[in-house]
This record gives structure tokens, C-alpha cells and sequence, in this order.
């Protein structure tokens, strides 16, 4: 019976259930068991190189090296796994020069092993694309079991290797087949969709991606819910709700989807069903902050409606809370306390949530100040970024610009009711034009808007035909004279869309800027939009968007912008929209003035735009006088008269 207990602890067999709890993930389990074996064997090499690993693992370097030091000085020999393990010593300890030269030694005799280490060093040295090449050799061939097993996060460094040397579609392809290797992990599913996102071209193409990747994994409601988060981006909302309705089949409980659902549901104008989801999302997570303020932004609140306030207090109350879920949940029962007509309790709760908000965000009105000072330097009458060239002379795109909340999605439902054009919504291609593809096709590392005086006829017409092809995108392809884009902030743009579309048209939507800065204070923006998280950066940001909109108007006359003013168009609704239409050179059809029995999916001011035009918004600030700042009350300057 001693014989069995003394060959049961044997420095032999410890070793061994010592690597066996390493290999399982015990590092804890296998350091205890080491720290006995240095004890019953401190002369044996073996235990110091074993030492040195689960130190080095455990992040503790200087233990790892003293015990690599004493392992090499019991045993004068230097096999494959103790120069591995030199290699990842010096890699810790900072020397990345010795420790890439260490594997590239060792990559002859342990290919597997030491490419493993040398890639991920080399990944970690922004090495990208040889890293990218060996994970590419390492995991198209077999690795055999007793060679190191490359981890998820290793397969997830290749494609992340071969997106950073701008190789997208070889990224993508690693990540698929990384959701092949590794099915039950969601991890790949949601690099794919985020490397996707980063090139127009591949997100027009991930939808395919994924579907092939669903007919052979049917089961996978990850991967359904990302084919549905990629239909939502490309504006194929029904398609996206289908999606998310197949996700939920096969994980009915997921409480994620039923909101997501839910907001598709809002998007195409179903608001009972909208909120039926983001109950069925609450009853699954109450604590879910994001469908609380969806449920809240779609539905109106009346005095005696105070469950769901309650049950947002409640969280709110959590000390536990975090800032994004805490800002959300601000946002969600100011609403609520709005709808109540609750008004200083209301604007304390919006001016909570802003606060936290623009801590997360952060402003520097000085960046705006410098970008719109340099836009009216190139583009001042006779400034250099106006060019003899003609990008192309299609009369398709209409800009709709102006501030967020001014009017700008009531303008593109109006005009999306003719059966002549089509709302895209808010597309960022412009700006994308603007920031990249113009330094691209002059190849200069100088910045817009002062390439602009750079401007030839061909890079105008490319930038032209790119933004043209993203139009068709969105339409899906239809034959229609007019296609709007709605991004708000499009309005710094105006001189190089004019540029690339002499015939183009604009146009800007005002509104009385006090209920604009109080609509954008009260909105809770699921994209960065610094400046609104205070009135005194609505302020500030309004005087710049005025500015240039002045200039744009003084340098390009009325003939190619159009000004609709916001309470102009809600008191005479019919003499205004008759004048957008005519603008646009369109035929009158009376679909424009029944907008709102139009169906076409929106996500943004769902509300406004599913009822004829109402008057409830106009002099809405006035309702929260009381608790606005003195200077808040006072005009903010008036416009020049329209010629």
C-alpha cells in the first residue's frame, strides 16, 4: 500500500497530472502542484522548464526566467520545446528582435509550433501581412494532435492580420471558415459582420456570404441574427425581420432578437406590433435598457400609464448600473415623464442623460470651428475649390440637409410618395467621398476640403459614378428621375456635390432653432453626434450649420437650394409641398399629399411621418420655459429673407 501512494506521488507522475491540469485550463491546479514538485524535486530540470511555463502563462516573467535559467544550468541541452520556450521569454521580457529570430530558427524542425509563436509575435509587431501568410500555411494544413493547438483567438488573429494589410476578401474568407472550425462560438459570426462593415463592396456582398454559410448551418440562430443585422444596414427591412423571426424560431428566449424585432416592426410603421416584442424582450430581460427606451419612444404615456416609469426607477435605483444602460434608461423615462406633460421633471432626467452622454462622447467645439472655417476659405466665391469640370450631369441625386429634427425625414416621405423618386435615407458616402476617396484618386496624403483645389475632370467623374452606383444601391436598382439622401450634416458637402452634379438638387430644411436644439436634446442617438448633448453645443453647432448654409445659398443661388421652412410647411401644407415637387421638376401627383399612408420603412421620426402634417411641434420649447436658461428664450438670429 506505501509502494502504490509512493508511485502515486512520484515526481514522474505529478509532472505528469501537472501538464494534464495545463492543458485543461487548470493554471491554478497546476501551480500548486508545481510548487510540490520544486519541493520533492529541486535538481530536476524537467520541473524548472515546466516552472518556468505556467509562471510565464500566469504573466510573471522574472519567475519564469529564474527558473529557465536553473533548468538550463541542471541540463546543458537546448531541444525544440526549451528554445520555444526561450522564444516566448524574451518575447515577455520585451526582446521582440531575439525572440522572431529564436522562431525562425526553430521553424524547420517545429513548423506548427514555432509558426504559431512567430505569427502571433509578428501580428503583435503590426507585422500584419506575414503573420497573415504563415496563419494561412499553419491552418490550410493538418496540425497533428501533438503539436500545439491553435486557439479561436489565434484564428481570429488571421483575419484580423489579412483585414489590417488590406486584404478584406482574404479576411472574410478566413472568418468563414473560422465559424466552420469553431460552430458553437458566436465570436466569429460577429468579426465577420464588423469586417463586412468596413467596405461598401463586401457588405453588398455579405448577405450571399451568409446565406451560403446558412444552408449549411440551418441551425445557427447567431448566424441568422447576423444576416438580419446586415438587411437592416442595407435598408432591407422586411427581409431583416424575416431573419430575426428564423433567429427566434430556433432560440425563442433570446432577448436581444425580440427587441431587434421590435424595432423593425417600428421601422415599417407596425407600432403594435413593435411594442408587443419589446414586451415579449422585457419579459425575458427586464434589465434590457435599450428595449425600455424603445418601448418608451413608441408609445404614448398617460398620467395614470405608471408601470413601466416604475419599473424604470427601479433600475435606476441600481448602484450597480452602468453608464451606457444608466444614459439609456435617463432617455427612456424622460420620455415617459414627457408624455405625462411632466415637463421640469422631464428636462432634469434629458439633461441627466446628455451629461453622462457627452462624458462617453466627449466634444471639441474647436474641430467643428476649424472644419467649417476651411470649407468657406475653399469654397468663398472665388476660392480654389471651384473648378471648371463637370462630374457627370445626371439630375438623380437630391441632397435633404439641414440640422437633425428639422424636418428633413418629413421632406423625404413627401417626396418617397411620388412615384418618380425614392427616399434612401441617411447615406455616408458623401462624407466617405470626401475623407477617402478624394486623397485615393489624387493620391496625396493632403485632406479635404483643400484638395479640392486639385480637382481634375477624372477623379470628378469617379467620385461622381461611385456615388451615383451607391444611389442605384439603395433604390435597389429602380428607374427613378429622383433618389434623395437625407444625411443632415451633408450640408458642409454642398460645394463638392455641386461639383460632381451641376445639375443636382438641394434641399434645406429649417426650423426655429429653439425647437430644434430642444428636439435634438431630447433624442437619444444611437450614432455620435457630440454637440447634441448640451444646449450651449447645440447653440454653437447651429451658428456654424447657419453659417455655411448662408454662404451655400449667397455663392449658389435659390435656383439649386430650396429652403423649406418647418412651420411654413405644417400651417399650409399643401402650397408647400407643391412647391418641393415642383422644385424637383417632377409632375404633380397627389400621392404627395397622402405621405403618410405611404409605407416605405423608416427609422427615424417614425412617428411624424405615419399621420398628416400636425402643428404639436411648433413652439414646442415654449412648454419648458420655466426650466430653460435665460438666454435659450431669445431668438437666435433670423435668416435673410428667401429670394
Amino acid at each position: 500500500m506505501g509502494k502504490k501512494r509512493q508511485r502515486h506521488n512520484s515526481p514522474d507522475t505529478m509532472l505528469r497530472q501537472c501538464r494534464l491540469y495545463h492543458t485543461q485550463g487548470n493554471l491554478n491546479g497546476a501551480l500548486q502542484l508545481i510548487q510540490r514538485l520544486l519541493g520533492q524535486a529541486p535538481k530536476e530540470p524537467r520541473v524548472h522548464l515546466l516552472a518556468a511555463t505556467l509562471f510565464l502563462d500566469k504573466g510573471k516573467p522574472g519567475t519564469a526566467r529564474r527558473h529557465f535559467d536553473t533548468a538550463r544550468q541542471l541540463r546543458n541541452t537546448n531541444d525544440d520545446n526549451q528554445a520555444l520556450l526561450h522564444g516566448r521569454l524574451l518575447e515577455a521580457e520585451g526582446d521582440s528582435e531575439s525572440a522572431l529570430a529564436c522562431y525562425r530558427a526553430l521553424q524547420e524542425s517545429t513548423p506548427p509550433r514555432a509558426g504559431l509563436e512567430l505569427a502571433r509575435l509578428l501580428a503583435g509587431e503590426a507585422q500584419w501581412e506575414e503573420a497573415a501568410e504563415i496563419f494561412t500555411t499553419l491552418f490550410t494544413s493538418e496540425i497533428s494532435p501533438e503539436d500545439t493547438e491553435p486557439t479561436l483567438d489565434d484564428w481570429l488573429l488571421w483575419s484580423r492580420a489579412w483585414v489590417a494589410c488590406g486584404r478584406l476578401e482574404k479576411g472574410v474568407e478566413a472568418l468563414q471558415q473560422t465559424i466552420q472550425r469553431f460552430p458553437s462560438s458566436n465570436r466569429p459570426v460577429k468579426a465577420l459582420i464588423h469586417t463586412l462593415h468596413q467596405e461598401r463592396k463586401l457588405r453588398r456582398d455579405a448577405i450571399q456570404r451568409l446565406e451560403n454559410l446558412l444552408e449549411e448551418n440551418p441551425q445557427r440562430a447567431d448566424i441568422w441574427r447576423a444576416l438580419a443585422e446586415v438587411r437592416t444596414e442595407e435598408g432591407a427591412w422586411p427581409e431583416a425581420g424575416d431573419a430575426w423571426e428564423r433567429s427566434l424560431a430556433l432560440e425563442p428566449d433570446n432577448a436581444h432578437a425580440h427587441h431587434q424585432r421590435g424595432v423593425i416592426h417600428a421601422f415599417c410603421g407596425e407600432k403594435s406590433r413593435a411594442r408587443t416584442a419589446f414586451q415579449q424582450a422585457l419579459e425575458l430581460d427586464p434589465e434590457l435598457a435599450a428595449a425600455h427606451l424603445s418601448l418608451a419612444e413608441n408609445r404614448r404615456h398617460t398620467a395614470d400609464d405608471t408601470a413601466h416609469a416604475e419599473g424604470v426607477e427601479h433600475l435606476l435605483a441600481r448602484e450597480d448600473l452602468d453608464d451606457r444602460s444608466r444614459t439609456t434608461l435617463l432617455y427612456a423615462l424622460a420620455k415617459i415623464r414627457d408624455d405625462q406633460q411632466h415637463h421640469t421633471d422631464a428636462f432634469r432626467l434629458y439633461e441627466e442623460a446628455n451629461r453622462l452622454q457627452g462624458e462617453r462622447w466627449g466634444y471639441d467645439p474647436a474641430e467643428n470651428d476649424d472644419w467649417s472655417r476651411r470649407i468657406l476659405d475653399t469654397f468663398a466665391v472665388d476660392g480654389p475649390g471651384w473648378r471648371h469640370i463637370r462630374g457627370s450631369e445626371s439630375e438623380q441625386p437630391v441632397l435633404i440637409v439641414g440640422l437633425p429634427r428639422s424636418g428633413t425625414t418629413l421632406v423625404e416621405q413627401i417626396v418617397a410618395s411620388h412615384p418618380q423618386a425614392f427616399g434612401a435615407g441617411e447615406l455616408s458616402r458623401l462624407d466617405k467621398l470626401a475623407a477617402a476617396s478624394l486623397p485615393f484618386h489624387l493620391k496625396s496624403l493632403d485632406s479635404y476640403p483643400e484638395l479640392m483645389a486639385r480637382l481634375d475632370d477624372t477623379t470628378a467623374t469617379a467620385l461622381a459614378d461611385d456615388y451615383l452606383a451607391t444611389l442605384a444601391h439603395a433604390s435597389g436598382g429602380g428607374d427613378y428621375s429622383r433618389i434623395c439622401d437625407k444625411m443632415p450634416s451633408n450640408f458642409f458637402h454642398l460645394g463638392l456635390f455641386f461639383q460632381l452634379f451641376p445639375n443636382g438638387r438641394v434641399i434645406h430644411c429649417r426650423r426655429d432653432a429653439r425647437d430644434t436644439a430642444l428636439s435634438i436634446t431630447f433624442r437619444c442617438f444611437r450614432n455620435r453626434l457630440d454637440y447634441s448633448t448640451s444646449l450651449r453645443g447645440i447653440r454653437r453647432f447651429h451658428a456654424i450649420y447657419r453659417t455655411l448654409m448662408r454662404h451655400w445659398i449667397q455663392v449658389l443661388g435659390s435656383e439649386r437650394i430650396l429652403t423649406v421652412d418647418y412651420e411654413q410647411l405644417t400651417r399650409e401644407p399643401e402650397s408647400g409641398i407643391r412647391r418641393v415637387i415642383d422644385f424637383l421638376d417632377l409632375p404633380w401627383r397627389e400621392e404627395c399629399l397622402q405621405f403618410h399612408t405611404n409605407n416605405r420603412p423608416t427609422p427615424t421620426s417614425i412617428s411624424e411621418v405615419r399621420q398628416p402634417v400636425y402643428r404639436r411641434s411648433v413652439e414646442r420649447w415654449k412648454r419648458y420655459q420655466s426650466v430653460l436658461p435665460g438666454w435659450f428664450t431669445e431668438a437666435w438670429g433670423a435668416w435673410p429673407p428667401q429670394p
